[in-house]
């Protein structure tokens, strides 16, 4: 049995040409952007519909955890983050070049 090989449609230089279907249509919409959405829609509360989602107990597991996220971050806010920053001088020195 012979495999069919898909040739895809390269440029020059190697890259991907436009309207090759190797590029993909793009990233697939999240849950936060499906809520945004229908609550846009449906003129909800998102702090209603996370908690909604959140007890749904039917609902895919990845999309609770991003509800109980969502809702974490509203209630109490991001937590802080901090970073440890070392300074070192840098000395720089410019000199004009000499007109000869």
């Amino acid at each position: 049995m012979e495999k069919k090989v898909k040739t895809v449609k390269r440029d020059s230089k190697g890259r991907l040409k436009k309207g090759s279907k190797a590029i993909s249509p793009g990233r697939p919409v999240g849950v936060r952007e499906k809520a945004r959405e229908a609550c846009k829609k449906f003129n909800v509360d998102p702090l209603f519909f996370f908690a909604e989602l959140l007890a749904d107990a039917t609902a895919n597991n990845k999309d609770r955890l991003i509800a109980a996220r969502e809702l974490a971050d509203r209630m109490w806010g991001k937590p802080q983050q901090y970073l440890d920053v070392e300074q070192k001088s840098i000395d720089i020195t410019i000199t004009k070049p000499k007109d000869d």
